[in-house]
């Protein structure tokens, strides 16, 4: 960097002004070669300040050809000649590593595996699945009975027919455009609609059936096996997610819906 405004010097002031010129050249030859020699003679890995703060010696002396002055002394630099990479100790991830392959510590803490240890050979191992592990494996995901069986009108909105099982004269009756019927958690059971609703949604039911006469917006049939759904006026819309083996009946009024 010291050079290139030094050249800017010589480039400005050629023709101009000689002292200048003089000036920039004698600078020049205080670092080149002679502190250029020195820092690569000396330090050829840039300079090693002391970290400890301690009293740092001088640099060996050493005779200039240039007819320049002798560098400074290095007062301010350390003295202590770094050590080769091998025989530094290592930190941070290099040490770690150099842990993991020396494979002393890793297996301190380890315990034989003895043959009587392993899977194999293991004598209370059985064959024998008992009855609780079974039934849990092989019962069927769309049915769970939580809570006691309910069919009720919630706040004069929301028909709740949830827990039903075994119940094939389930009615819901007494009902408007603006209510919508939920069911939930319902086997082996058949639900009767008296009147137009504004939504009906079947969740989590298995061998159900739902019998209503129109619906405003969408019957949807969610998280379900083997459902039956009959319409007996007009049904708009019509929609299943994550469910199978189910059937839609239309009525002669509902053909072309």
């Amino acid at each position: 960097m010291a050079e290139f405004y030094n050249n800017k010097i010589l480039v400005e002031y050629r023709n101009k002004d000689a002292d200048h010129v003089e000036w920039a050249k004698a600078f020049k030859e205080l670092y080149v070669p002679g502190l250029r020699d020195y820092v690569k003679s000396h330090y050829p890995l840039g300079p090693v300040w002391s970290a400890a703060g301690k009293k740092t010696a001088s640099a060996p002396p050493k005779i200039f050809k240039t007819g320049g002055p002798a560098p400074p002394p290095a007062t301010l630099l350390s003295s202590e000649i770094p050590q080769p990479s091998s025989s530094r100790p290592k930190v941070g991830m290099a040490a770690v590593f150099q842990e993991i392959n020396s494979a002393k510590s890793v297996k301190s803490g380890l315990r034989n595996v003895i043959d009587d240890m392993k899977a194999k050979n293991r004598v209370d191992k059985t064959g024998i699945v008992n009855a609780g592990a079974k039934e849990g494996r092989f019962s069927s995901p769309y049915f769970s009975k939580v809570g006691p069986p309910k069919l009720e009108l919630q706040m004069g909105r929301k028909w709740m027919v949830e827990n039903q099982i075994g119940k094939k004269n389930l009615v819901v009756d007494d009902c408007d455009a603006k209510q919508s019927v939920y069911v939930f958690g319902c086997k082996d059971s058949v639900l009767h609609i008296q009147g137009k609703v504004n939504n009906i949604t079947v969740d989590k039911c298995t061998k159900m059936g739902v019998v209503f006469m129109d619906v405003v917006a969408a019957c949807e049939i969610v998280n379900c096996s083997s459902v039956e759904v009959q319409c007996q006026v007009i049904l708009l819309l019509f929609t299943w997610c994550l469910s199978h083996i189910f059937s839609l009946f239309f009525s002669f009024y509902g053909k072309g819906s």
